[in-house]
């Protein structure tokens, strides 16, 4: 049997082992506890920082919108809208100010209503002024705008309700004023055929130019067979029979075969496309 004192020291080594592995154990929890303390706070301050960066963007996002409007408003309402230089292209026969009173577009107007109406200008000034074929307006500075119009042309003058007016190339009419018209292409014979008139104009007007000015008076002459004969004398002195309906198609032919006619005479283009000289045939 073990004596007291052997028994003794055994007691004292388990306690002193005991007393080591407590303070490894209490060891151990205490690193634990402070790196379960440093995740928390790391996390902490990821939160509050992922925190921050959303409040700024939805300050940015309220802000900028409001900074916007507010810069439109301003701007809006300052002389920086407003026009201040007007230029007008591709006009032939209208000048720049016909153009600006057609379209209603003035120096001191708002450019925004200018540019984002243009479908309406186009309207408006081809209701005012029925020369005006198409308006495009684009914005060339801060404050200045070009007009590119195109227009029908005028293709000569003709005697309607007893009054001289201005034929234009889409069928309408406009008033003489003060113009002279010793040189414009005279119409006839159109009295009760407003439709073959209209007709006849937007063909020639649909002409080239070199042609077109090469025309000396037109008069509607139809007869039995052809309910639609024009008879078009040339600057050149040559003679054209063409029907309204067809005159933009055929009168193309024309220059070529006046290039082979020996004499003057008449290019009958109808149905065909020939010539002969005066008195050699029938009209």
């Amino acid at each position: 049997m073990k004596s007291d004192e052997e028994r003794n020291q055994e007691h004292q080594r388990y306690a002193r082992r005991l007393a080591k592995l407590e303070a490894q154990s209490a060891a151990a929890f205490d690193r634990r506890r402070r790196y379960q303390e440093q995740g928390i706070g790391s996390r902490v301050v990821g939160i509050k920082r992922a925190q921050r960066v959303d409040n700024s963007r939805r300050v940015l996002s309220i802000l900028v919108p409001f900074l916007i409007i507010m810069l439109l408003a301003l701007y809006i309402v300052s002389p920086l809208s407003k026009i201040k230089k007007i230029q007008v292209t591709g006009n032939q026969d209208l000048s720049a100010a016909k153009v600006e009173s057609a379209a209603q577009i003035k120096k001191g107007a708002l450019i925004w209503r200018v540019l984002f109406q243009q479908k309406k200008l186009e309207q408006t000034a081809q209701k005012a002024n029925p020369q005006v074929k198409t308006l495009k307006v684009s914005l060339t500075g801060p404050q200045s705008i070009k007009i590119k119009v195109t227009e029908y042309p005028i293709i000569g003058v003709i005697e309607h309700n007893g009054v001289n007016q201005l034929l234009i190339g889409n069928g309408r009419l406009t008033p003489v004023k003060n113009r002279s018209i010793s040189n414009f292409v005279r119409y006839a014979g159109f009295e009760h055929h407003e439709k073959i008139m209209q007709q006849t104009a937007r063909q020639i007007g649909r002409l080239p130019a070199a042609i077109r000015g090469g025309i000396s008076e037109v008069t509607f002459a139809p007869t039995t067979s052809d309910t639609k004969r024009l008879r078009i004398y040339m600057n050149d002195g040559n003679e054209i029979l063409v029907r309204s309906d067809n005159l933009n198609q055929k009168m193309r032919y024309y220059p070529s075969i006046a290039s082979k006619m020996k004499a003057n005479g008449v290019v009958d283009l109808q149905y065909g496309a020939f010539s002969y000289s005066y008195g050699t045939k029938d009209e």
